[in-house]
């Protein structure tokens, strides 16, 4: 896992310059820093955080005549695989690094090349000398960041985060590269596509509750195929649960990693499950809300957002990240994007006729790589963490999107109404008061109490910080940005100061897709959430799933 910045054109007369400052601005992403190769043409580096054959891994990496340079930021799981077939063709390695496999299997495929890899989070730029030409690409859904722009003397830059682009002035816009997209030649192609709602498996309960879990299992353990400790960020709900008990299958060496005040649900979750399964896990009490207060604008240029939810799951996942960081870990595994792949949210439970709740299960997905994996990216890179997230197993997740939505979502009075089949998946690997506990947002089970104002947002810590009339001043020099309150105000004019309304794709707002209830379907609602609470409190008998 790394952070990467690549810059081409013409005549390029100053790419060194272009991709150091680019790299300072993220040092945090890796441990082996400004690792560059510049060409006459192009300049390619990396700030790379050492997994696979640290030593001889150093990026760019290239194939065997060095005319073809690549610089890469994530992981490939298969690539002993295609490593061994390479070397089949003729290839001559010089590492062990997935990253070189990169370079011969472009030479070998060009842009095929992509179809060919195993993994959910990669993003890469590569330069071939022979063409003077870059060839870039993203994972299938975007788990990954990557970003380009063009300056104003035509050339094309790259980079991992939109900080790294935005402070130059030959840049005024910054686009983000979609996911499932490779360029070439300048042009993007859609090389995956996101089974679109109606695209569903016509198996039986039984079948997809098998493949599920057979499919989990693979996407699980080519995950912990290291000889580095893992680490699970565990809040003790269902969908870390599973990574974690998945996980120590295939590998011994698994530790839990739980932030949260000593009487917070998840905290409580996370011990009497690892108490009872011999589990090896480390704990702490999660800042309190003074101590976070002052680093909120801190927590708006990492996650490159002023989006309130955005930002405070940037925090309270950078908690977790950073306790993971000071145990010496470097790769962890954590159960991300379940809820939107698998309908894990309340609010699916209110959508009451089938294609409505399809096309909302379609567009959690189809926005995630700007919501979820954005700040998981952010706050676990700035402790300089890789962080693998199973559900996003291409694989699984093609799988998971054609599962019919009324067997992840069933409307009634019984518990397990939401995320229904995955926890029949997860039914005999787990204990019920995992499988039946309620979804609740980590900020909100670690027990930062401040954070929950308002369904979460931040408005406990930055309501008033805002006059109205510097609202709207505001409003009135950024056109086009939709501002809605004094927080979010506040938030933006951190936002655009760090020069991120350059990238000016975010004035689409992130949430804008979430259902929209009146008051009265709230109220229609509301008796049946108070019998499923009750059912699930008999149903465990515990206090932990009390929420």
């Amino acid at each position: 896992m790394c952070g990467i910045g690549a810059v081409h054109g013409k005549g390029l007369a100053d790419g060194e310059r272009f991709i150091r400052k680019s790299l300072e601005t993220i040092t945090y992403r890796g441990f082996s820093l400004f690792e560059i190769a510049i060409f006459p043409n192009c300049a390619l580096g990396a700030n790379r955080l050492e997994i696979v054959d640290a030593p001889k891994a150093r990026q760019p990496q290239t194939n065997e005549d060095g005319t073809i340079s690549v610089v890469f930021n994530g992981e490939i799981f298969n690539f002993k695989e295609l490593r061994s077939e390479l070397i089949g063709k003729g290839h001559e390695f010089r590492s062990e690094s997935d990253t070189e496999v990169l370079a011969h299997l472009y030479e070998e495929h060009g842009g095929g090349m992509v179809k060919k890899l195993d993994s959910e989070m990669f993003a890469f730029v590569l330069y071939d000398r022979k063409l003077d030409a870059l060839f870039a690409a993203r994972d299938p859904y975007g788990v990954k960041p990557l970003y380009y722009a063009i300056d104003s003397s035509g050339n094309m830059h790259f980079a991992s985060e939109i900080k790294q682009l935005v402070q130059f002035q030959e840049i005024s816009q910054v686009l983000e590269f979609p996911p499932g997209h490779y360029m070439q030649d300048g042009m993007l192609t859609e090389y995956h596509i996101i089974p679109k709602p109606g695209d569903v498996t016509k198996e039986d309960v039984g079948d997809i509750v098998l493949n599920l879990r057979n499919l989990f299992d693979l996407a699980v353990k080519k995950r912990v195929d290291t000889e580095l400790p893992i680490g699970v960020l565990f809040s003790g709900g269902l969908d870390s649960a599973a990574v974690l008990a998945t996980a120590r299958k295939y590998n011994k060496n698994v530790t839990a990693i739980t932030i949260g005040h000593k009487e917070s649900s998840d905290r409580l979750a996370a011990k009497r499950y690892c108490d009872e399964f011999g589990v090896d896990l480390i704990a702490e009490d999660a800042p309190t809300d003074e101590e976070l207060a002052p680093r909120i604008p801190e927590f708006i240029r990492m996650a490159e957002s002023y989006e309130p939810r955005l930002i405070v799951h940037t925090a309270s996942y950078w908690c977790i990240a950073e306790l993971a960081r000071r145990h010496g870990f470097r790769i962890v595994l954590c159960g991300e994007g379940a809820d939107e792949l698998l309908g894990g949210y309340d609010a699916f439970e209110q959508i009451e006729d089938e294609e409505s709740l399809s096309r909302m299960l379609y567009s959690f997905v189809a926005n995630i790589p700007r919501t979820q994996f954005q700040r998981l990216d952010r706050s676990t890179m700035a402790n300089t963490v890789e962080a693998r997230a199973p559900f996003f197993d291409t694989q699984f997740a093609d799988y998971a999107m054609r599962i019919p939505p009324r067997m992840k979502v069933k409307r009634g009075m019984g518990f397990r109404s939401v995320k229904w089949i995955f926890r029949e998946a997860m039914s005999d690997r787990l204990p019920g008061y995992i499988v039946d506990r309620e979804k609740v947002p980590l900020h909100r089970g670690a027990g930062l109490k401040a954070y929950q104002d308002r369904k979460g947002f931040l408005y406990g810590v930055l309501k008033g910080r805002m006059t109205p009339g510097e609202v709207s001043s505001l409003r009135a020099s950024h056109p086009g940005w939709v501002i809605r309150d004094d927080v979010e105000a506040y938030a933006f004019r951190i936002f655009a100061e760090a020069g991120y309304a350059k990238a000016d794709f975010n004035r689409e707002r992130l949430y804008s897709f979430l259902p929209r209830f009146s008051f009265w379907d709230k109220i229609r609602y509301w008796p049946i959430r108070i019998l499923q609470k009750r059912f699930e409190r008999m149903r465990t008998g515990s206090k932990l799933t009390q929420r």
